[in-house]
């Protein structure tokens, strides 16, 4: 083997020693908006400085510290990850990073410097990801697949019979909320054979089927079924009206009752009067004369 050979093949060895070392020190870590996320860092046990640093973006432009540990201190970095993170220095060869909250904004590349004395560096591509709230309604002649609220952005196709149905048949539309930056999509299909139509909404890494079968079978969003949503109100009223007007009527009949009876006794009370005034005037006559009269009379 000549000398030129030996050292080509000595950078060989080197480059390919390299990219395996720029590799082993990268990794990815993904998470969902609104949890809490850690980000591996291994270094040794008595490290004089750590620096965990987010990397420049377009949006940015320059780089970022989210936290760094010197003098035996944890300092904050950006106002961005101000009472956000802390560093698991407890740990024995661990220099981790715990992040709270995640949010969109968090979404790049970290690196973790470590000194003791020389520098060392590890790389961590945090990817941010928000799930999709998906359904299926019916409107008039067509089906409409709408997923909001997600991220990254995803895509809406038709299937039938796990054959995907043409982009003629179909419309879709993404649009991004500025102030939240997530996706809402949407995606109507027209045509004859709906029934047993399928949306699939398809993600990076990730694919959701929704079955359109019960938006098929269901009313026609919009439409008003009147016999459950007009007939129960209306059946309720006549109830009460009914029970108010026999509760009348006994009512009624009640006073009528206690009126007649009333009646009754006053007349009895007239008569007894009546009696009772001839017995006076027969008894306060003289019976003499009572009897003449009645002799007379005879």
């Amino acid at each position: 083997m000549t000398r030129r050979t030996v050292m080509w093949l000595r950078i060989v060895t080197f480059f390919t020693a390299f990219l395996i070392g720029c590799l082993a020190n990268q990794s990815t870590v993904e998470t969902f908006i609104g949890m809490n996320v850690l980000l591996p860092c291994s270094c040794g046990e008595n490290e004089a400085r750590i620096v965990w640093q987010k990397e420049p973006t377009q949006d940015t432009g320059t780089p970022l510290v989210c936290h760094e540990y010197s003098s035996h201190k944890d300092s904050a970095g950006d106002s961005q990850f101000t009472n956000r993170t802390r560093l698991l220095r407890s740990e024995r060869g661990n220099c981790s990073l715990e992040l709270f909250g995640v949010t969109l904004a968090d979404q790049g590349q970290y690196t973790c410097y470590t000194f003791n004395p020389l520098r060392k560096r590890q790389t961590i591509n945090l990817k941010v990801m928000a799930n999709y709230s998906a359904s299926c309604t019916r409107s008039p002649g067509d089906l409409v697949c709408v997923a909001s609220g997600g991220y990254p952005e995803g895509k809406i196709y038709w299937q039938l019979a796990g054959q995907r149905i043409s982009n003629q048949s179909a419309t879709f539309k993404s649009h991004m909320d500025p102030s939240s930056l997530l996706y809402n999509l949407t995606s109507n299909l027209t045509g004859s054979r709906l029934q047993h139509a399928e949306c699939v909404l398809e993600m990076p890494g990730q694919t959701i089927t929704i079955n359109c079968a019960e938006a098929i079978n269901s009313p026609i969003t919009g439409e008003r079924n009147d016999g459950v949503t007009i007939g129960v109100p209306v059946i309720l009223i006549l109830i009460v009206v009914l029970a108010v007007g026999v509760l009348y009527v006994y009512c009624r009949q009640h006073r009528t009752l206690e009126s007649t009876s009333e009646t009754g006794c006053g007349n009895g009370n007239e008569s007894n009067g009546t009696e009772e005034s001839l017995l006076k005037e027969v008894v306060g006559k003289d019976p003499v004369q009572t009897e003449f009269t009645i002799e007379r009379e005879t």
